[in-house]
């Protein structure tokens, strides 16, 4: 005989309305999706559906420099970066313009 167990699952309610609104369109309860969806993941080794990672959308500060790179690229806008011959010009240049960087000595 099979030992059963349970398992509490906590879920948001609206969330738990729609899953079982749309598994009983299916003719199917949570217990039997989720313990097929279970041994899914056992047989496969991996999980039963596909997953992947949203890109993150840049936020307004990010999309502004982006706008202002390309205006830049395109000659839309002048090129105003500060540009250097050596590393030490390029350190001169942040701490005249922008105060010491690091740690203080």
């Amino acid at each position: 005989m099979i030992q059963v167990g349970n398992i509490t699952i906590r879920m948001n309610d609206d969330l738990k309305a729609r899953v079982n609104q749309t598994l009983d369109a299916i003719g199917m309860n949570f217990n039997t999706y989720v313990t097929m969806a279970s041994i899914q993941l056992v047989n496969q080794q991996r999980l039963p559906f596909d997953t992947s990672v949203r890109a993150a959308e840049p936020n307004e500060q990010t999309k502004r420099a982006m706008l202002e790179a390309e205006a830049k690229e395109r000659g839309i806008l002048p090129d105003d970066a500060a540009t250097f011959n050596s590393a030490q010009d390029a350190i001169t240049w942040l701490h005249n313009n922008h105060g010491r960087t690091g740690k203080t000595p």
